[in-house]
């Protein structure tokens, strides 16, 4: 079986793809992955997966205004749609799987689906909502509903779509998505193979987030501020990287 991946995230760090990528290796599946990667990569196998096929793009993400995310967005587009009709031309895959965000990455398999290859949209965020929290605007804003607009053509174009969550494929559901195209995959990660844990000293609180402002650690913080008169001994770990750093 052979697969292409389309994902606007970087690999290896990206956690959530490294982890599906890992997956359908075990399985035995033929991957090509399309995303972003530390520099220009054309067709190289990481050592170790000689069933995985890398093509990246060493493009850097920026958090720090809303401005550079359409850039962003429209950069990954064009290259991604470049490199994905090359590949369904000269190969055939039994899936294309495309992550989000943004929800029109899909739209970059146009040649796949024009040569019946199956098309699975994998939704890790609601572009709606996320498109909401960023620009700090209501349900009723114009960008807001330009990304459930661009939502339900994703999903219409997809054979299938994947969701991290109950709550979200309701949402999906509410906004018009048939039941039976969705499915649910929990963002977790397996814990066998990991080191056994040892006990701390001091004991640590340990946070591992994308640090913007609407995923609080600020609140987190602040509470540790108040904890920390009660514990004194306790210390506080925040891991992760964004605009809020």
């Amino acid at each position: 079986m052979r697969a292409l991946l389309v994902s606007r995230h970087p690999y290896p760090m990206q956690t959530t793809l490294r982890r599906n990528v890992a997956e359908l290796l075990s399985h035995g599946v033929a991957v090509d992955l399309v995303c972003l990667t530390p520099r220009l990569t054309c067709g190289a196998r990481p050592t170790g997966e000689p069933r995985l096929r890398l093509f990246g793009l060493p493009m850097r993400q920026r958090r720090s205004h809303a401005f550079w995310y359409p850039v962003h967005y429209a950069s990954f587009f064009v290259w991604a749609f470049l490199l994905v009709s090359v590949l369904a031309l000269i190969r055939r895959y039994d899936v294309v799987e495309v992550d989000n965000t943004p929800d029109f990455l899909i739209f970059t398999a146009l040649v796949p689906r024009w040569r019946r290859m199956r098309v699975v949209l994998f939704a890790m965020e609601l572009m709606p909502e996320l498109t909401a929290a960023r620009l700090g605007v209501g349900g009723d804003a114009l960008a807001v509903r330009v990304a459930v607009r661009l939502e339900r053509l994703a999903a219409g174009r997809a054979d299938h779509v994947i969701t991290v969550s109950n709550p979200c494929r309701r949402i999906l559901v509410g906004r018009g998505l048939d039941p039976a195209k969705v499915s649910v995959v929990p963002n977790s990660h397996r814990v066998s193979g990991l080191p056994r844990p040892w006990p701390a000293s001091p004991p640590f609180l340990v946070i591992q987030t994308t640090l913007i402002p609407r995923y609080g650690v600020h609140v987190a913080i602040q509470a540790f501020a108040e904890l920390h008169q009660e514990r004194p001994d306790l210390t506080l770990e925040i891991l992760g990287e964004g605009e809020a750093q």
